[in-house]
């Protein structure tokens, strides 16, 4: 990819993520986003076939780089330590304003869903570690840990470090094999 096109891309993203934290998804419009990066409408378009491909590609983009910062998650879920909890936890928080956005916003169930499919996948392929093998243990693994990070990034004042700790200790109880 060429480096104006790069730049220009970039810029996109950056206007539609600044319009989103002001307002609602379907208050904003391809000229308003434009305007903001300093582009014509026809370089958008000549990247996105319109806001809803913007947006989804914004959520993939995100959901990307959160994947990259849970590289640990590469290990069994059961065996996720303190320190991989405390990276990630570091990369929210790096990241709050924009999970917060799109947490609160037209994007959360298309954003949770794609967490949650990428969880399920993941404890579904430790399952040999989990005590109850059903497919309820793999979605209660996987709604409690993005209720978690919903709630620590929306309104939670508990330090990342604090919920580090419990996070492991509650996931070291789950997928004790005895």
């Amino acid at each position: 990819m060429d480096i104006r096109k790069q730049k220009s891309e970039k810029a996109i993203m950056t206007a539609f993520f600044e319009l989103i934290k002001q307002k609602d998804f379907d208050r904003i419009s391809i000229s308003e986003i434009a305007k903001v990066a300093n582009v014509n409408r026809g370089t958008i378009y000549l990247s996105y076939a319109d806001k809803t491909d913007l947006f989804d590609k914004f959520i993939d983009y995100q959901f990307g780089n959160l994947m990259k910062a849970c590289k640990h998650f590469s290990q069994n879920v059961g065996e996720i330590s303190r320190e991989s909890l405390v990276e990630i936890f570091d990369y929210l928080e790096e990241k709050r304003a924009v999970f917060q956005v799109i947490l609160s916003g037209t994007g959360a169930s298309f954003f949770v869903t794609k967490i949650k499919d990428a969880l399920v996948s993941k404890v579904r392929a430790d399952n040999s570690a989990l005590k109850i093998k059903t497919g309820l243990t793999e979605n209660f693994i996987t709604c409690a840990i993005m209720g978690i990070f919903d709630w620590w990034l929306i309104d939670s004042k508990i330090s990342k470090l604090k919920l580090a700790d419990e996070l492991a200790l509650l996931l070291d109880k789950l997928f004790v094999c005895e």
